[in-house]
């Protein structure tokens, strides 16, 4: 499952430190490194109590057959909150992260009430859905699950496989299902919605960032954004010759392009001037097939979009022909090139254009 809407309900609310205890030992050090992840990227502290009951409020780790959170949001009658995992996911801190965020009450990405922009349900096509409809109902009442200053994002962590819409459905239909990042809105929600209160100072995040609770003059930064305000890019691995320019504005008239190959990444800008967009496309990827195409290494991401915070389109596999255009939102393109191996290729071409609607 992924992430939307967090619960907002008055009677039902954690108190921190959350109280946990694992008795899945063989998952211990997964478990501990998923609970520091989310105690770094937000304000929500935990603490190990091995003396915690199940009728008090907490969070339990349990092995299971299956591997899901029995509540999103604590329970009324707080009891613990009991999250199974199962054997072939004990080594998975990221999905062990995506486990508690539900406990946290976080709800299904495919629930947001804006969730007809960007995908199709088929009730007919969901197993058991009267059993499930939880993850598949949309979420109309804003107040109970507010989404706060979040997008709709494909790469959720966990997300159930459905059918995206829109111009570049084809792609984003690849990446859902991807087990190996949380993604960046899956913390935002839970900050906005428990660490409005963290910092006594404001502080403006380029990017889309948001504030770090823990330390309040730094921003936490969507992937690949980084300083103290956002406004800053990685940079490249070390060694990596044959990147391109960092920022280079698109032409008017000229198409321009380059190719990047081999073990390494690359972080760039591609701007176009004001009033127009930049129209991106790749014209040839060679890199390794993934069952579910991701951010990580053997991988391309373009941001295209206005909002920098969600995951951008991911490419991976052998792409021999040029794929459609991709035309910015707001002018700025970001590419992400992770190469794996000595045979990984990729080659786009850019050039400004006017501005073109494309979903």
């Amino acid at each position: 499952m992924c992430y939307g809407g967090i619960l907002n309900d008055t009677n039902r609310q954690w108190r921190f430190p959350i109280n946990y205890k694992i008795e899945y030992k063989e998952s211990y050090d997964y478990i501990d490194s998923a609970i520091s992840f989310i105690a770094y990227f937000t304000c929500v502290t935990f603490k190990e109590n091995k003396s915690l009951e199940y009728n008090q409020q907490g969070i339990i780790f349990k092995s299971g057959d299956y591997t899901y959170s029995d509540r999103i949001g604590t329970k009324e009658n707080n009891n613990s909150n009991i999250i199974y995992i199962s054997h072939k996911d004990k080594y998975n801190y990221i999905v062990i992260q995506g486990l508690i965020l539900n406990a946290l009450g976080v709800f299904p990405e495919q629930t947001r009430n804006d969730r007809d922009n960007y995908v199709n349900i088929e009730q007919k096509n969901v197993k058991d859905y009267n059993k499930n409809k939880i993850y598949f109902e949309k979420n109309t009442n804003l107040t109970y699950t507010p989404i706060y200053d979040t997008q709709y994002d494909y790469g959720s962590v966990i997300k159930k496989t459905i059918t995206a819409k829109g111009y570049y459905g084809d792609q984003y239909q690849k990446m859902m299902g991807q087990k190996k990042v949380v993604t960046f809105n899956d913390y935002k929600i839970v900050n906005r919605h428990f660490c409005k209160q963290k910092c006594n100072n404001t502080l403006y995040c380029h990017k889309n960032g948001y504030q770090n609770p823990n330390k309040c003059n730094q921003c936490i930064c969507p992937f690949p954004f980084t300083n103290n305000d956002c406004n800053g890019l990685l940079p490249n691995s070390l060694g990596s010759t044959g990147c391109p320019g960092r920022h280079v504005e698109a032409d008017r008239y000229q198409t321009y392009g380059y190719t990047i190959s081999g073990k390494k990444s690359c972080y760039g800008y591609i701007s176009a001037p004001q009033d127009r967009q930049v129209r991106f496309t790749l014209v040839f990827l060679n890199m390794a097939k993934h069952s579910v195409c991701t951010r990580g290494t053997g991988s391309v991401e373009i941001k295209y979009k206005s909002r920098k915070d969600v995951m951008g389109l991911c490419f991976c596999g052998h792409i021999p022909n040029p794929y459609k255009n991709i035309y910015t939102e707001d002018g700025l393109i970001v590419f992400i090139y992770n190469g794996a191996s000595s045979s990984d290729r990729f080659k786009y071409e850019y050039i400004s254009a006017i501005v073109v609607n494309k979903t």
